[in-house]
């Protein structure tokens, strides 16, 4: 699956996403820059430009370092204090493979979001 880079002028968040109409749908849209901010001291997320197709994915249950889309809001996000609940309304969209560290980073500048090797 491609794979997406997360960057600021000092952060790199390398996430391999999944295979679902939702994430296809994201991939479109890029490249983008997007502000992130804190949610709930679980989750980073920004909202985007346009909703993402949810027809054809399924909901899922959320786990820490999962790129999350929420449907009811049209946002996407990174969780990284999970409670693993399913939710119908979390769709995800890929796993962080590096720079979890880096996540409170993020919102500290606009966030370029592009397409690793297309």
């Amino acid at each position: 699956m491609p794979r997406l880079r997360f960057s600021t002028t000092d952060t790199e968040i390398i996430v391999t996403t999944v295979d679902n109409p939702t994430t296809r749908d994201l991939l479109a849209q890029l490249p983008l820059t997007l502000a992130f901010t804190d949610f709930a001291d679980k989750e980073k997320i920004s909202t985007l430009p346009q909703r993402l197709t949810t027809e054809g994915s399924t909901g899922s249950a959320t786990r820490d370092g999962a790129l999350i889309y929420y449907a009811p809001w049209g946002n996407i996000g990174f969780i990284y204090r999970a409670d693993g609940r399913h939710d119908d309304d979390v769709i995800t969209l890929g796993h962080i493979e590096s720079g979890k560290d880096q996540l409170e980073r993020l919102e500290r500048n606009p966030v370029h979001v592009e397409l690793l090797n297309p």
